[in-house]
């Protein structure tokens, strides 16, 4: 992709707040470096770190690459909010769960006990199933 294509913040990318140094950027980099190493599901990859580490860099030295970063609101403080009445803090985009009334009456043990026998049964019966016995190979293989 070229740069006008390219829709991702490397603020983003490296998990810093917009306008932060270079030096934060390479301290950054390092540690999403080692959580894309130690996990698969990690979103990004090193290139991509690459990439965006380098636009930072580039942004202090090119102010013209800076402005076609698009910037995401971002007040922390809106996160932190005033103690609750229990002493925890929650802010304006950090709500605390609100319980919910139970629609339903509580369950009785023989109906649990007849819910797991009922799946015992049929997991056994698909153990032992004939079903798995008719697969055929496709053609191009011989019989």
């Amino acid at each position: 992709m070229n740069g006008t294509e390219d829709r991702r913040n490397p603020y983003l990318v490296l998990g810093l707040p917009y306008g932060s140094s270079p030096r934060e950027a390479t301290k950054a980099f390092a540690r999403r470096s080692k959580e894309v190493n130690k996990s698969r599901s990690f979103g990004y990859t090193v290139e991509d770190l690459t990439w965006a580490l380098n636009q930072v860099e580039q942004a202090t030295q090119d102010f013209e690459v800076d402005v076609t970063i698009y910037r995401v609101p971002a007040n922390p403080s809106l996160f932190d909010g005033s103690p609750d009445w229990d002493g925890e803090s929650s802010g304006f985009f950090n709500p605390r769960p609100v319980p919910i009334k139970r629609t339903t009456g509580p369950v009785d043990p023989e109906e649990i006990e007849a819910l797991l026998d009922e799946a015992a049964l049929c997991w056994v019966n698909q153990l032992v199933s004939p079903k798995g016995a008719s697969v055929q190979i496709p053609y191009p293989f011989p019989n």
